[in-house]
């Protein structure tokens, strides 16, 4: 997270604005970790979707919202209520100008993060917002140089950019040509390119000495098509509730570690590994319901997630085995497993199994 974002999440009132959705997400999460390190304390963040907009009643009202941004929390601490899909309380007059009286008298313990898609910046919520708090824009960096730029050598793009900086931030080494590379096999689409870092990762091993170096073969073994990580197998199983699959390749891999190539990652350091495969698979689901949520068809989301042909059919099935707030209840325990296994005393093995068993509870449908 670089220093301005870490300055931004810490503000009372967020705006994260743009069309990323991965981008987004991780604004989010890092708003969510400065308030609650530990993550979230029980009823303290409270979430709404379009409140006024959404057909599903549990998304919330415009009266509900308005009621927690102008209330104190009952038993002390911090309440932070987020508003995904935040563009329903501009769209009207009434209810923009509503918004706008809120932000002036929101109580010392309430902290608001607001996600829209568009919030042009000459708005009045748009400027009460930069007054009162600070804003993070998300958008989708250009996979190609613009056309002002064109003598310019063709990777020389805010996406390449992105991708050389994320894969620093992972302790890889990556050339503009290897990541421009990665780039037109996966697609423009952060949240898939990061899950193939991730991939890469993994490939790589633990670094001995310094940043470990990305190589064209590299690339082109993993984000062309390679999947020879049991991590992964892991990962699909639990998005499909396959709990004794699940389990199985659990075990293997706390008896055996992750063994890739040449490179291996002990048995006794795979379990954050293990957590990061998972935290992909979902996080991407998270991101496919939301676009079926916003009336997308299915073949349009795979299109917008560059879906393969060849597995759309299971991509389908595995957005059917979980809603939104099923998927979010998940990710929230994706978190506070990672926390867990960052802290001291506790067996890593059963954090993970724990995990897993939670995450492969079968669906109750009403």
């Amino acid at each position: 997270m670089t220093a301005k974002l870490a300055t931004a999440t810490r503000a009372r009132v967020l705006a994260i604005v743009g069309d990323e959705a991965h981008l987004k997400e991780e604004a989010l999460r890092a708003a969510i970790r400065e308030r609650f390190p530990e993550g979230d304390p029980g009823a303290a963040i409270v979430t709404f979707r379009a409140p006024g907009k959404s057909s599903d009643p549990e998304d919330g009202t415009i009266a509900s919202f308005f009621g927690e941004v102008e209330t104190a929390p009952l038993f002390g601490g911090t309440k932070l209520v987020v508003v995904r899909e935040a563009d329903a309380l501009t769209s009207e007059e009434k209810t923009r100008v509503r918004l706008e009286a809120a932000l002036g008298r929101i109580p010392s313990k309430v902290e608001l993060v607001l996600i829209f898609d568009s919030l042009p910046q000459n708005t009045r919520v748009a400027k009460r917002i930069a007054e009162i708090g600070a804003r993070v824009e998300c958008k989708k960096p250009y996979a190609r140089v613009a056309p002002w730029k064109a003598a310019r050598s063709p990777y020389e793009t805010p996406l390449v950019e992105w991708i050389v900086d994320r894969a620093r931030e992972r302790g890889l080494r990556i050339e503009p040509s290897e990541a421009f590379l990665l780039g037109e096999t996966v697609g423009d689409d952060l949240g898939m390119l990061d899950s193939e870092l991730e991939k890469l990762d993994l490939y790589l091993g633990p670094a001995t000495t310094g940043p470990r170096a990305v190589r064209r073969e590299h690339v082109e073994a993993l984000a062309a098509g390679g999947r020879t990580f049991p991590a992964f197998d892991l990962a699909d199983a639990v998005a499909r509730r396959d709990r004794g699959e699940a389990i199985r390749i659990l075990r293997i891999l706390f008896d055996q570690g992750l063994a890739t190539g040449d490179r291996r990652v002990g048995a006794d350091a795979v379990h954050v590994l293990l957590i990061g495969a998972i935290h992909g698979k979902l996080q991407r689901a998270a991101i496919a319901r939301g676009l079926l949520d916003q009336g997308r068809s299915a073949d349009e989301v795979a299109d917008a997630l560059k879906v393969p042909p060849f597995l759309r059919r299971p991509f389908a099935a595995e957005l059917r085995t979980r809603t939104r707030d099923e998927l979010e209840s998940a990710l929230r325990r994706l978190f506070r497993a990672d926390l867990d296994l960052k802290g001291a005393g506790i067996f890593p093995d059963a954090i993970v199994e724990r995990l897993v068993i939670d995450l492969t509870e079968p669906a109750v449908r009403a």
